[in-house]
């Protein structure tokens, strides 16, 4: 059906609120995931195979994915999905309860299975915003949405650290992982509330199988170099960033307050951030932010190595949140603008199965090798920093290979990472700095008028 601008509006408005409370959410799940696993004994292996096995089933769903979701209503997809997605979480809280002697390999069963079903509710979802959202605002709204969600996944995430200090056992987890089921409904009630757009029930012929799918590459050549190269970085990225936490909590052992502190940190500069790459890629396009954020992700893991105290950490998750805040933004922007609108489902399914690979492999290597080389050492170099220092390098390879081959699709010029670059970070933000300042001026000059009038009189 087609939507009006006011129902279109309040569509939009119930996806932010939507989108707030699954972050309240996720703010709680995501970031105390691996501290949950390591609290119950689980190996660097282990640690690996928790990243790894969700994203192998997710893996080997996406060539049904698109078709399943194609041949029926994408809000019915997304909205039954994501409450099965919700009510996974309810035997996981139980785990420190009842099932403590087998909780590792439950709670990696559970996660699995929540993240397999998510995956399906996310292809539906980004096709079905793909169509709600109007392409000319696409990158403002999505900064503004993300903007918001990362408030509220902020708070939750410090809240969630406090309550974990505060009561200093497994219990913890339950309570926290209890407040965010709570979040997960509320986000289900708003999107019950986000109306259906306009699609067509999809027959076989129309439906992308992946020899179909491998032919259409030519006709839409963005999708493919950019399919290749995330593959690509997700595994260079992959086989360490779960080890980041490892290595905070067991490596350094800076306590679940601290660890709340560092990870809100870097929300809380992806609050800042969003609005402000969202109207960046709004006008010089989303590939040529997303290239300025991918070369900044590189040094992340080159950071790590350095790397002794608290400060640091938090100095870290600020580079993180500038550098990630951008390139989540334009990625999501980029897909939707390289991916046609009727065959939309079967392009992200695809592309998530191609990404997907990575995403197995790259954290299952990264635990095996932790585990290999936990008594490593290169130059002051020792354990976990040689696996960082080989991210870093592999980030570094797959960005000099794969960036070139990407093509802007939304803006007139494809410009310089350098030139982007000096805008982004220097005649942007002072041009901003600057208009306040002239703001402030006026209104001075208007109050001292108004006050020597007074005096006057």
């Amino acid at each position: 059906m087609s939507l009006s601008k006011k129902q279109t509006d309040r569509a939009l408005k119930n996806s932010i609120k939507d989108g707030s409370a699954y972050s309240a959410m996720e703010g709680i799940t995501s970031t105390y995931s691996t501290p949950f696993a390591l609290a119950l004994g689980a190996s660097n292996a282990e640690i690996g195979i928790l990243s790894s096995v969700p994203n192998l089933f997710i893996t080997l769903s996406q060539p049904f994915t698109g078709k399943y979701i194609e041949k029926r209503s994408r809000k019915a997809v997304c909205q039954n999905l994501s409450l099965i997605q919700r009510l996974i979480w309810l035997p996981i809280l139980l785990i420190p309860l009842f099932f403590l002697k087998e909780g590792v390999w439950l709670f990696i069963v559970l996660l699995t299975l929540s993240h397999f079903i998510l995956s399906f509710a996310n292809t539906a979802w980004s096709s079905w915003m793909g169509k709600l959202v109007p392409e000319r605002v696409r990158g403002s709204y999505f900064g503004k949405r993300n903007t918001i969600q990362s408030v509220f996944s902020f708070f939750t995430a410090l809240l969630a650290g406090w309550i974990l200090g505060l009561t200093k056992s497994l219990v913890g987890f339950s309570i926290i992982f209890f407040l965010a089921f709570i979040f997960g409904l509320i986000s289900y009630f708003y999107l019950t509330k986000i109306p259906e757009t306009s699609y067509k029930l999809e027959n076989k012929k129309r439906s992308l199988n992946i020899l179909k799918f491998i032919k259409e590459f030519k006709k839409y050549s963005n999708f493919y170099p950019f399919a290749i190269h995330m593959s690509l970085l997700s595994f260079a990225v992959n086989i360490a960033s779960p080890f980041f936490t490892v290595y905070m909590l067991n490596i350094m052992g800076i306590g679940y307050e601290w660890y709340a502190i560092v990870v809100a940190t870097e929300v809380l500069v992806r609050i800042f951030m969003q609005r402000y790459w969202g109207k960046l890629s709004d006008k010089f396009g989303d590939k040529n932010i997303m290239s300025l954020c991918n070369v900044l992700i590189v040094f992340y893991p080159f950071f790590w190595l350095f790397v002794s105290n608290v400060l640091q950490l938090i100095l870290i998750s600020i580079f993180a949140g500038i550098a990630w805040s951008g390139f989540d933004l334009t990625t999501f922007n980029y897909l939707l603008d390289i991916t046609p609108p009727d065959r939309r489902p079967s392009y992200i399914a695809n592309y998530k199965m191609i990404v997907g690979i990575s995403l197995f492999i790259g954290p299952l290597i990264g635990g095996f090798l932790s585990q290999y080389i936990s008594n490593l050492t290169i130059f002051w170099l020792n354990g976990l920093q040689i696996l960082f220092l080989l991210s870093f390098i592999l980030r570094g390879i797959t960005t000099a290979y794969g960036l070139p081959r990407l093509k802007e699709v939304r803006a007139k010029e494809d410009l310089p990472v350098s030139n982007v670059f000096l805008k982004a970070f220097t005649v942007y933000p002072i041009r901003g700095i600057t208009h306040d300042l002239i703001y402030v001026q006026q209104r001075l000059t208007s109050w001292e008028r108004k006050i020597s009038k007074k005096i006057k009189i």
